[in-house]
């Protein structure tokens, strides 16, 4: 043994077996304060490569002591001159050189020791050192320690809702299909990132690859699981997201036009298009709609609320506009509209069918009614009627149709119409045979048959068209519940062309000449129009549901 002096607190003990090292928590920490004295003190004769195999794991407790040498000597600091240890840029290999052949003046613990020198703390390759002592060619170079590089593991990945699984990058309801969520629902998950295996230089530096651990699209009207790996809606609402944040709206708002490639708009909430509703689009929601562009063929219809298109509605004579509360719109051309509130347009309504709980208003002062009909049960206002070229146009005041009595007169319209076909083809031919009588001054018995059946189902098909035309009377004046409207009126400030057709309850009037406008009451069980004094105000103004 030396007499070299180990120092107590090392935990280094001379025993008659050799060096041994009783270890000490952490092991780590202990082994470095070791080569910290090996180096300071050029200690030659420890294993080095034990040492940093118990330096690697300072995560594992050692109770049992080491054998970690047998005998301690000086470096001898002039072979620094002939040995070299060199490290690769990424100091993952170290290699040792010999720049004079040292053979016989060079121990394997002397070259342990010069590649602890030269920073190497883990991956020691003891076969490799002794392979190049012995075989010691100049210059060559020896690879004495290796490093390991890391291992990558799989990053960290964010499940959104499956509506949301075909879309890269934000998504709103102008991108497509509105998706509608339920409170507490499941908007997103999280699969945690799964870590690789580490590595390490051969300096005992770690090296690992780090995964992306992506962070949850918390955002507006959402929370957090108790393990803070899913989202979940707070509200009911649609799903909009903008990265990192995927938020429940409350409010639809749907930006741009909706058109064929966004398909039907359905959603319980409030909806705002900020643009226009093209052909074929159908919205739904159960609450307000509001359309800040035109509707141009599409179909709207609101469950609970009202509906307001502030560009008005092109119809293209496709267009149904239904709302339990009001429609307001600029203006309405080639629609079907039913309110179970009131009806209110700023400019004009053009070849439209209007159905209204409420009053119908036209407000400009040269709005109009031209064309189609609006029928409302308390109250129409306008200012202009009809139109120079004559155009049928009818205004009325009276109940409106229950579901059950529309659906009887769907039916019976569908039966007059078949009636109807067959009372012209009866007629047509027995025009024919009449026709042939005069040209032969008599008919065949063939003929004489056929017209006598002819006219027989002639007269009962006319019978039939009477009756039903009745029971279409009886439903139109008909009231759908108990309660009647007011002083039900129609008001038309400005002119009145005529072909317009005024009916209140079951009474009809028809102008046959132009009118400076007046008001079409019924008293007495008469209804006239009364004309309107020069002093009332053009523009009316309807601010309440109640009729005064």
């Amino acid at each position: 043994m030396s007499s070299i002096r180990i120092p107590e607190d090392l935990g280094l003990s001379r025993q008659p077996e050799g060096l041994i090292l009783i270890p000490d928590e952490p092991v780590h920490e202990q082994v470095q304060e070791i080569f910290a004295w090996v180096l300071t003190n050029q200690v030659v004769g420890l294993d080095l490569v034990q040492l940093a195999r118990l330096s690697a794991a300072p995560g594992k407790e050692i109770a049992e002591e080491q054998l970690i040498g047998k005998e301690l000597w000086k470096y001898n600091s002039d072979l620094d001159d002939y040995l070299d240890v060199i490290l690769s840029p990424d100091e993952l290999e170290a290699y040792l050189r010999f720049d004079k052949d040292l053979s016989g003046m060079i121990q394997y613990e002397d070259c342990l020791f010069r590649i602890l020198q030269s920073g190497v703390r883990r991956g020691f390759l003891p076969d490799n050192i002794r392979s190049a002592i012995q075989e010691m060619t100049t210059g060559e170079r020896y690879l004495v320690a290796q490093g390991v590089s890391p291992e990558p593991g799989k990053d960290g990945e964010i499940l959104l809702h499956d509506s949301l699984r075909n879309h890269k990058g934000p998504f709103s309801a102008v991108d497509g299909r509105v998706y509608t969520v339920r409170q507490d629902e499941i908007l997103a998950e999280k699969l945690p990132p799964q870590p690789g295996n580490s590595g390490f230089t051969v300096k005992g530096k770690p090296l690992r690859v780090e995964m992306e651990d992506p962070s949850l699209p918390q955002g507006e009207n959402t929370y957090l699981g108790e393990e803070r790996l899913t989202v979940y809606a707070a509200v009911d609402g649609y799903l909009h997201y903008d990265p990192p944040e995927l938020s429940v709206r409350q409010v639809l708002n749907f930006e741009g036009d909706a058109d064929y490639n966004t398909g039907e708009i359905r959603f319980d909430g409030p909806i705002i298009i900020n643009g226009d509703v093209r052909k074929g689009v159908v919205v739904q929601g159960r609450e307000d709609i509001e359309i800040r562009g035109c509707v141009d063929g599409g179909e709207i219809t609101s469950d609970t609320g009202d509906i307001i298109v502030r560009g008005g509605i092109n119809g293209l004579e496709l267009s149904t506009i239904e709302a339990e509360g009001d429609i307001r719109a600029e203006y309405m051309q080639d629609a079907t509209l039913r309110s179970q509130g009131r009806v209110e347009v700023e400019r004009y309504v053009s070849r439209c069918i209007v159905q209204a709980s409420g009053p119908v208003v036209i407000h400009n002062n040269e709005g109009m009614v031209r064309g189609g009909s609006i029928w409302s049960e308390t109250a129409i206002r306008s200012n202009v009627a009809g139109s120079t070229a004559c155009v049928p146009t009818t205004l009325m005041v009276k109940p409106i149709l229950n579901e059950a009595q529309e659906k009887t007169l769907q039916s019976l319209n569908e039966q007059l119409q078949s009636l109807g076909e067959r009372q012209q083809q009866l007629r047509r031919r027995l025009d024919y045979l009449s026709m042939l009588a005069r040209r032969q001054n008599r008919l065949g018995t063939k003929h004489q048959q056929e017209a006598e059946l002819l006219s027989e189902e002639l007269i009962t098909v006319s019978e039939k068209i009477l009756d039903m035309e009745e029971q279409v009377h009886v439903l139109y004046t008909s009231p759908r519940s108990e309660r009647k409207p007011e002083n039900p009126v129609i008001q038309v400030r400005q002119k009145i062309y005529p072909g317009v057709l005024f009916i209140i309850g079951d009474k009809e009037l028809l102008i046959q000449e132009e009118l400076s406008g007046g008001v079409v009451e019924v008293k007495n069980d008469q209804i006239y129009l009364r004309e309107i004094p020069a002093s009332l105000p053009k523009k009316m103004h309807f601010e309440s549901r109640t009729m005064i």
